[in-house]
């Protein structure tokens, strides 16, 4: 749970460094820098020749990576704005062994959007979650006045109702043994990763 797949992908599956859409020019640079723990981000900037101040930062789901952005990217560049998509620590191709649905990874989002405001010119960012990135996200944002807009696809309420949903999935439980698994993986979660998931 802590661990999710890393599928395989190289930079050329994020397309060429430079490319016409709409009669525009836009250039990818790739990237990394350290979030808060210390690990490796690596990470994608798309923007046009001819610059934004705004910037949609995509965050990817539990089992994703930036490639994801790549499905919103024709979108977000043709209205004007720049995209930033990254690699979660735990994920892709950055550093780090496990993920922390939401907990560690609003961190990650804290340092993409320093560096983008401090050396990328940005000034609005919005930021683009899915699943466990819409959680990061939404945490990230709650009480921030310096965040334009958050887009939540598919956030999850809780930990212990995704886990819940998760093991009903596989296997009916009655709730008391569904409510015990989840406390083991509380458990678990705790001692392995260094977080309680409530």
């Amino acid at each position: 749970m802590l661990r999710p797949q890393r599928p395989p992908y190289s930079l050329l599956d994020l397309g060429p460094r430079y490319f016409t859409l709409l009669d525009c020019i836009y250039l990818r640079t790739d990237f990394h820098l350290l979030n808060p723990r210390g690990l490796k981000l690596k990470c994608s900037f798309f923007q046009s020749t001819a610059g934004s101040e705004t910037c949609v930062v995509y965050c990817h789901g539990n089992c994703g990576n930036r490639l994801d952005a790549m499905e919103v990217l024709e979108l977000v560049l043709s209205v004007g704005m720049s995209v930033c998509a990254f690699d979660f620590a735990g994920s892709g191709q950055s550093e780090g062994e496990c993920v922390g649905f939401g907990h560690f990874e609003k961190e990650d989002i804290r340092a993409v959007v320093e560096h983008l405001r401090r050396a990328r010119g940005i000034s609005e960012v919005v930021l683009w979650g899915r699943s466990m990135g819409a959680v990061a996200a939404l945490l990230y944002a709650s009480g921030r006045a310096d965040i334009k807009a958050v887009v939540a696809d598919s956030p999850f309420l809780s930990m212990r109702a995704l886990l819940v949903d998760i093991i009903n999935s596989y296997i009916r439980l009655p709730s008391f043994l569904s409510s015990f698994l989840v406390s083991r993986l509380q458990a678990a979660v705790k001692q392995q990763a260094g977080f309680d998931f409530r």
